[in-house]
């Protein structure tokens, strides 16, 4: 019994220091997107050499056959569209597996970050670059970017779910 109370011990000890270091990555992140928001806001310098990045990325991509649709198909796996699909592939797992306490914390993190994006939005009110001949035409306000937050959320916590599943065979196609 002592062995198996050692066990049970270090396993719960493990699960909390999983929990911790989540929230340590959750607090960082907040602090470095804080820190990011008055400079993309009340245009500072990341706004400057944000907008000739922009412009830059745009000349490469028209003056390429094959940058424009590797453009396209980068940005496509943030969409909605796609997040929506993956969101339906995984939560449709979770309920195979009975997963419910991961699903409750996939349908948290998806649905949060999709209301975070439409928030941010919403407050913020940034306009996206424009440009004489764009290859894409978004109406949604451009800060923050809904596609980077969706996919960061979306195959964050994908990645989560599978390195939590200790000694199945994805772990190891995941941590690669």
């Amino acid at each position: 019994t002592i062995q198996i109370s050692t066990l049970t011990s270090t396993r719960m000890i493990f699960s909390r220091l999983r929990s911790l270091f989540g929230v340590a990555l959750l607090l960082a992140g907040l602090v470095t997107y804080s820190s990011v928001i008055p400079s993309v806001y009340f245009q500072g310098p990341l706004h400057l050499w944000e907008t000739e990045m922009a412009s830059e990325l745009h000349d490469v991509a028209l003056g390429s056959p094959v940058l424009t649709p590797l453009f396209i198909a980068v940005t496509a796996t943030g969409s909605t569209g796609f997040i929506a699909t993956v969101g339906l592939v995984v939560t449709t797992f979770l309920l195979w597996r009975r997963d419910f306490s991961m699903l409750v914390g996939w349908l948290t993190a998806v649905g949060g970050g999709g209301i975070l994006s439409v928030t941010l939005k919403t407050v913020f009110q940034r306009p996206r670059p424009l440009f004489d001949d764009p290859i894409a035409v978004e109406t949604t306000a451009g800060f923050p970017s809904g596609h980077c937050l969706g996919a960061v959320v979306c195959f964050g916590f994908l990645a989560y779910i599978l390195l939590s599943r200790r000694g199945e065979p994805w772990k190891k196609a995941a941590m690669a």
